[in-house]
């Protein structure tokens, strides 16, 4: 079940920023905290074609892929790999930054997100699983505006399942 926002979210935030990240390793997948939800609903559809390329590139052939559970990845609290080609992308920011950051706060105490934590996809997986519930979503992305396609909730319950792809 998803738990309330705390007031410790803005400092986590701040801690999770890139002026205060180790460097990153050429292999890592740098995250936001509300794109590891995003992943798991990924079908193929984005803000432009470059965008999705781009996300198809990480999600469907890097952490989909065969052995991508074991794909190293580390939780960012600003523009990641996902955002690098967003058309809505300024600089380190969104132009939507209020609504982004929202969300990731709430997604990563939900998830139970570290500053800056290193972890593999198949661990996110199994995090979601653990602290995400089928229905969560409406709470947890209520601001979003791909949740009303319902991708990411039956993602969700294919996770929950065992049946996600």
């Amino acid at each position: 079940m998803v738990r309330p926002m705390t007031s410790h979210l803005p400092d986590l935030l701040s801690d999770l920023m890139p002026d205060h990240a180790p460097a990153d390793k050429p292999d890592v997948v740098r995250f936001r905290p509300h794109h590891f939800l995003c992943a798991i609903g990924f079908e193929g559809k984005g803000y432009s074609g470059e965008f999705t390329e781009n996300m198809t590139a990480i999600v469907l052939d890097r952490l989909r892929s065969d052995g991508g559970e074991a794909t190293p990845m580390r939780v960012v609290g600003q523009t990641d790999d996902i955002c690098a080609p967003c058309p809505k992308r300024r600089g380190r920011l969104c132009t939507n930054q209020q609504g982004i950051s929202q969300l990731d706060r709430a997604h990563a105490l939900a998830l139970k997100f570290e500053p800056h934590e290193e972890l593999t996809w198949g661990d996110a997986l199994e995090r979601i699983r653990e602290n995400v519930m089928p229905g969560d979503l409406s709470k947890l992305c209520g601001s979003c505006r791909w949740l009303d396609y319902g991708m990411c909730e039956a993602a969700l319950q294919r996770l929950h399942e065992g049946a996600l792809d």
